[in-house]
């Protein structure tokens, strides 16, 4: 039998060392290729409100939503049960988060000061809508040649809100300055007022002497000039609201078993392509921690509308009422 160093001149370097550790009577092992830890079985329960779902297709965002929650799960380790419950009513969207059965809550603003009082209910992210990394400001539009150059002068005239969401920001905004003018409701104020779930069914209206004023945030009058420049020459701002939060993610505090997973996943959201179809599916464009200086702000405008609503009540945000929407009227009526 010819030397080891011998045979190890005529083996090829990459076979040498483990045949030469055979022949010298050790064993060469590869290792089995290791099995998955198995997946931590956990419950996942997300209401939505209806409210952000005005003009969205409900079955095709509870599906996304369904699928995204499983595949969130999955990447960190958690074979996830998901529900997804949309409610039209706050007092019962509250007996969820009593119960412990809203792990995740997706809200309107109002409906979150609504159950501010709750401490399980801690608002996490907002969700913005176009090339935005702010909350969306709301614009009061007239046209430039109109000579309108004060909310006052609007006295009597038509006005057109877009409301993307049940909280109507807008007109909360609206009857907030005019709260602050002494100027009365706006029902009263406005010689004709209607409530649109499309920001082109505001602008257009006014761009083409159809109507006085529209209100409308910014971001979807922004898109508007970008497709029809005409509409940037031909109207104006007459006032802007400062930036306000309007749809909020929520987590409870008790029932969410993989917290922080969650938190990265809702926060990469627009980074990944089932994340881009959530988003997609209720028109916005991103998640964002929350801003608190908008929340607040959000908050002091309701008040405000509560009081000129309310005059005779106090608007505390306890447990507040349902504000008081205006449907599409005409001439004052319904």
């Amino acid at each position: 039998m010819k030397p080891l160093k011998e045979l190890s001149r005529r083996i090829p370097p990459r076979m040498s060392l483990a045949i030469l550790l055979t022949l010298s009577g050790f064993q060469v092992h590869v290792p089995a290729q290791q099995q998955p830890a198995p997946l931590r079985r956990t419950r996942l329960d997300m209401v939505f409100s209806s409210s952000l779902f005005r003009s969205v297709n409900r079955n095709d965002a509870i599906a996304a939503v369904r699928v995204w929650g499983s595949m969130v799960g999955r990447k960190r380790g958690f074979q996830v049960d998901p529900t997804v419950d949309v409610l039209d009513d706050v007092a019962e969207i509250r007996k969820r988060v009593q119960a412990g059965l809203a792990g995740i809550l997706a809200l309107d603003v109002v409906e979150y000061l609504k159950l501010a009082d709750l401490p399980a209910v801690e608002p996490i992210f907002c969700a913005l809508r176009g090339q935005v990394d702010t909350p969306p400001r709301y614009l009061l539009l007239v046209r430039g040649e109109s000579g309108i150059s004060s909310l006052e002068a609007l006295r009597g005239k038509t006005t057109i809100i877009h409301a993307s969401t049940g909280a109507n920001l807008g007109q909360v905004w609206l009857d907030a300055m005019l709260h602050d003018g002494r100027l009365g409701r706006s029902e009263r104020f406005f010689g004709a007022m209607e409530v649109v779930p499309k920001a082109s069914s505001a602008i257009l209206p006014v761009f083409f002497g159809k109507a006085d004023a529209a209100v409308v945030d910014q971001a979807s009058f922004e898109v508007t000039k970008e497709m029809n420049p005409q509409v940037g020459s031909k109207l104006r701002a007459l006032k802007a609201s400062p930036q306000l939060t309007e749809g909020l993610i929520c987590l409870s505090t008790k029932q969410v078993e993989f917290r922080e997973e969650l938190l990265e996943g809702m926060r990469d959201l627009h980074l990944d392509v089932q994340g881009k179809q959530i988003l997609l599916v209720f028109r916005f464009s991103r998640l964002v921690p929350v801003d608190k200086l908008a929340l607040e702000q959000a908050r002091e405008l309701w008040r405000k509308h509560l009081l000129l609503s309310r005059p005779s009540e106090e608007a505390s945000l306890g447990s507040l009422p349902q504000p008081e929407m205006h449907p599409a009227r005409r001439g004052g009526t319904q």
